[in-house]
């Protein structure tokens, strides 16, 4: 069912850049609406074939909550919670498991933005059947992990999606990879070559990806997101993506019984083009100050089994 969906959606986009070949702003539209019907397929799927997955929002603080949530009762007197996140930001996540963007996506969706929803992810999965094609139409940004070429491809790619909306969500996983035993390993190495606090719950962020996202897509968004994930059964000395694979949770159903998420944000000056390395090195120093306090969170989580 979920390959026949997304024949049908890519083999829509064909046809909406073949007959309105030249009105980019109806392409734009007809593509935007095959996106918001994706994650609507992939959540119905999910929902259809796993078993059922409770998603647990928390806030770093109260006013934090009071901002982005509000309650209102619905015709039979029952709690209806609405989502009001910022339109436009930049996302940031730890990466546990291969299907982490998914529920993001549907955290883009209840706040109305998952036709303007972007990730940021490996090179390789461009090539994918049919995907790959669908994901390329969306404007996904696909990096080869190789910096003299991923840049000016980036600028480009944030240039192109500022003027293709005026909100957007730019998912980016600052870790670069899942959270492994052997990616932790290297983690360690790395931290230690640095001089900086191993960390056994997140891997070290790297920053340059998230500066050029930062850099290109102001002033149009300077708020950042950040959500931190954990899944339910597992601790810290087991790997989620080891537990909760695509072929567990789609093909055998076995998803995490809870999804939890913690919600904490922030944002970015923007500084002249000169002073690159300067900026560059602020947000480094920013992004691991939130990993730290990441580690902790998890810390928290995997003893308490709630953030």
């Amino acid at each position: 069912f979920f390959f026949s969906g997304c024949l049908s959606i890519v083999f829509s986009q064909f046809l909406f850049l073949t007959l309105y070949f030249g009105d980019k702003n109806g392409i734009q539209q007809l593509l935007d609406y095959t996106k918001r019907n994706f994650v609507i397929l992939l959540t119905f799927c999910t929902s259809m074939f796993s078993s059922p997955s409770k998603i647990i929002l928390s806030f770093k603080s109260d006013e934090l909550r009071q901002r982005y949530i509000t309650v209102r009762p619905d015709q039979k007197g029952n709690n209806r919670y609405e989502l009001h996140f910022d339109p436009s930001a930049v996302i940031i996540s730890n990466h546990q498991i291969y299907s982490d963007w998914f529920f993001l996506w549907f955290i883009a969706y209840l706040n109305h933005c998952s036709d303007h929803f972007f990730i940021v992810m490996k090179k390789s999965l461009e090539k994918l059947p049919v995907l790959g094609y669908g994901m390329t139409n969306y404007h996904f940004v696909f990096l080869s992990r190789n910096w003299q070429l991923d840049k000016s491809y980036m600028v480009k790619q944030f240039q192109t999606i500022k003027q293709l909306s005026t909100k957007f969500w730019m998912l980016i996983f600052p870790e670069g990879t899942n959270m492994s035993h052997n990616n932790r390993n290297k983690s360690h190495k790395f931290a230690e070559k640095i001089g900086l606090p191993k960390q056994d719950c997140v891997l070290l962020p790297r920053v340059k990806g998230l500066y050029v996202a930062c850099k290109e897509l102001a002033p149009s968004t300077t708020k950042i997101i950040d959500f931190t994930i954990g899944y339910s059964e597992h601790g810290k000395d087991e790997m989620a993506q080891d537990i909760f694979t695509l072929w567990k949770i789609y093909i055998l159903g076995e998803s995490p019984r809870n999804i939890s998420i913690l919600v904490d944000d922030g944002s970015h000056d923007i500084v002249p083009a000169e002073e690159e390395e300067r900026e560059m090195q602020l947000l480094n120093s920013w992004i691991t100050e939130k990993w730290q306090i990441k580690e902790q969170d998890m810390e928290y989580f995997y003893k308490n089994g709630q953030f």
